[in-house]
């Protein structure tokens, strides 16, 4: 199956088997070229979250908590920090909490939540998101996946959280599957998507860049034939 999809055609990601389905991550991550790849943002600026237009079950303002550090899960062999540059891949929300605003009751089914009419707000949550980090060699994509996992709170009279704890996971195509469990599919063309988005800003980009390149080739050609010296 998976010469059908390198060969173009639509596939169900289920029908390829475990050993199809690494190969075509591990081979798509491994060909990334991770320094002129446009999209990338410092961690800090990564885990930051605007929402213009969000439901009530969602946090419309995310910022991060004073002092907050990334904790890597093993800094002797992995290093980030805050100015780390990353491009974000995938979004997963994880466990809310909804609060009750008099009897201060609260609950993590959402249907509970809208039982208590405009009397609720969003308490405190978590999540994760799956990045490709912009490393300072020139090793792969596959050798660059890493998730952040954050906690946030509500902060008392504002309508925004706050992140509280930053973890960050190295990530290996043999534990992607094991990570992600059943969203793992879902994940893997999340991952297809923004990466084809990624490429076309950069070929956008790049295609911009040649064309004023070429009118600078122009001039400095037209200026070295018409100056010169006795």
């Amino acid at each position: 199956m998976l010469e059908y999809a390198l060969g173009g055609r639509r596939v169900n990601w289920g029908e390829l088997s475990t050993a199809e389905g690494d190969k075509l991550l591990r081979e798509t991550l491994s060909s990334l070229d991770l320094h002129e790849l446009r999209g990338f943002k410092s961690i800090e600026n990564a885990m930051t979250l605007r929402r213009e237009v969000a439901s009530s079950l969602e946090v419309r303002k995310l910022d991060l908590g004073s002092d907050l550090a990334v904790l890597p899960s093993d800094p002797s062999v992995f290093k980030a920090d805050l100015n780390t540059h990353v491009l974000p891949l995938y979004r997963l929300e994880g466990k809310t909490t909804y609060r009750q605003c008099e009897t201060r009751e609260e609950t993590t089914d959402p249907e509970k939540a809208l039982l208590w009419g405009r009397s609720w707000y969003i308490a405190r949550g978590g999540g994760q998101i799956l990045v490709l980090r912009r490393p300072r060699n020139h090793t792969g994509g596959d050798e660059n996946l890493m998730v952040l996992r954050y906690w946030h709170e509500k902060v008392l009279l504002e309508d925004r959280h706050v992140i509280t704890k930053l973890e960050a996971y190295p990530l290996s195509i043999e534990n992607f599957r094991g990570w992600f469990g059943s969203l793992y599919a879902q994940v893997v063309c999340e991952l297809l998507r923004e990466l084809k988005f990624a490429h076309r800003r950069t070929v956008s980009d790049l295609e911009s860049q040649l064309v004023e390149m070429r009118l600078r080739a122009q001039r400095i050609e037209r200026l070295s034939e018409a100056i010169w010296y006795a």
